[in-house]
């Protein structure tokens, strides 16, 4: 996703380690930062400065106006290189979107809870680089090897396994999160959990697996069927955009466990409340159909459904408009088979040879107000929408930017 700001946008060309400025009127260059490893996600901007990780192990901060580096802080507790991605990169890589709230900038490195001695979380003075907090999350012993943490439905856990890998942090302005794990505000971990938005293979992820999706709540179900509960009681979908009131976003129309494949196929771009109770009891079973405007499910009520949505890849949220991009989604399902009909048509689809869409949509009812043809398929989560500008990112290594009229 492209990150604009005082007249420059800045995006992160991933395998080439590279951060690119451009000025947001003209798209002309302006400089261009090469790091030591792939940079992965968005940079966040600060003052008058670019922050961004690195697969290197380090966070860098650049000047805004010239791309001139001010510190880099080397969160990884060694120099120890790995291969990955073709290229070699540190044991404990930093995702490149690092989390801005309240003055301070959060961050995680390493892969993975029970590898290389956990994951690292850090709070870092973004002006500075001067260290506020770390906290070590490991899920083995240290001294036996062994997990720390129970497997399967304990009481209290949510989980299959309570591990983590790494990913990029969200925040609510009071504590940040690394997937369903809750830090508090000087970075220490909190058992007890809040509603925030996380996914658990993560916001990067670009599988479209059946059981991947993100979510705006406390917890995930677990187990054969369990991954589904959640995704029919609170805001859930492959892609997720909110206001403090209103979530909006593409998913399933419902979540069925035993159904995995085309049979619960059935996607929806949608808006409902933010903040939902979870009902007691059972967890919540679909109504079959959904599609009319202030559909009901049993613990989850929309205020709209557009049943026809393109294949949404990237989603914006402006006061009164959704930007949404993706690709044309012709498949033709039979409900009581696993495969589409006109299969080699919607593989085709799926890889983008059938063309990419822009389409704007009304926040207040889900109607398309206008669609536009795209040259390539769009990022996963790669459009930013400001001042009346859209920028996206394509597959095709273009940054686009249009006007919003």
């Amino acid at each position: 996703q492209p990150i604009i700001a005082d007249g420059r946008v800045f995006v992160a060309a991933t395998d080439v380690h590279t951060v690119y400025a451009f000025n947001a009127d003209t798209g002309n260059d302006l400089w261009s930062f090469t790091a030591g490893g792939r940079i992965d996600s968005s940079p966040a901007v600060y003052r008058g400065l670019v922050l961004f990780g690195s697969a290197d192990g380090r966070v860098y901060c650049l000047r805004a106006s010239d791309g001139k580096l001010v510190w880099n802080f080397l969160a990884a507790p060694e120099d120890r290189l790995v291969g990955a991605y073709g290229q070699l990169e540190s044991a404990w890589p930093v995702h490149g979107a690092v989390l801005l709230q309240n003055d301070e900038i959060h961050f995680s490195a390493g892969r993975s809870t029970f590898l290389d001695g956990g994951l690292r979380v850090y709070r870092l003075n973004p002006v500075t680089g001067e260290e506020l907090s770390s906290t070590v999350v490991y899920d083995l012993d240290p001294v036996t090897g062994k997990q720390l943490a129970k497997e399967g439905r304990n009481e209290g856990l949510k989980f299959d396994m309570e591990g983590s890998t790494n990913d990029i942090m969200s925040g609510d302005g009071d504590s940040v999160y690394l997937k369903h794990l809750r830090f508090d505000s000087k970075g220490n971990r909190v058992s007890e959990t809040k509603d925030h938005l996380f996914a658990i293979t993560g916001f990067l992820g670009e599988e479209w697996f059946v059981r991947s999706y993100w979510i705006y709540g406390k917890e995930l179900g677990a187990g054969w069927g369990g991954w589904a509960n959640m995704g029919n009681e609170v805001p859930a979908g492959r892609i997720i955009s909110f206001d403090g009131e209103k979530a909006y976003g593409y998913g399933r129309k419902n979540y069925q466990s035993a159904k995995t494949g085309h049979w619960a196929n059935d996607y929806q771009l949608f808006a409902m409340p933010q903040h939902t109770e979870k009902p007691k009891g059972k967890s919540a079973t679909p109504e079959k159909d959904s599609r009319r405007q202030g559909a009901k499910e049993k613990g989850k009520t929309y205020h709209w459904t557009n049943p026809n949505p393109i294949m949404t890849r990237a989603l914006a949220l402006t006061s009164d408009k959704l930007i949404v991009a993706g690709l044309p989604a012709p498949g033709i399902k039979n409900p009581d088979v696993l495969f589409f009909e006109n299969e080699d048509e919607a593989v085709e689809a799926f890889e983008g040879q059938k063309g990419a869409l822009l389409q704007i949509v009304s926040v207040d009812d889900g109607q398309k107000l206008a669609e536009y043809k795209l040259e390539s398929t769009p990022i996963i989560d790669g459009i930013a929408a400001v001042n009346g500008k859209i920028l996206m990112s394509l597959r095709n290594g273009k940054l686009v930017c249009m006007e919003d009229k």
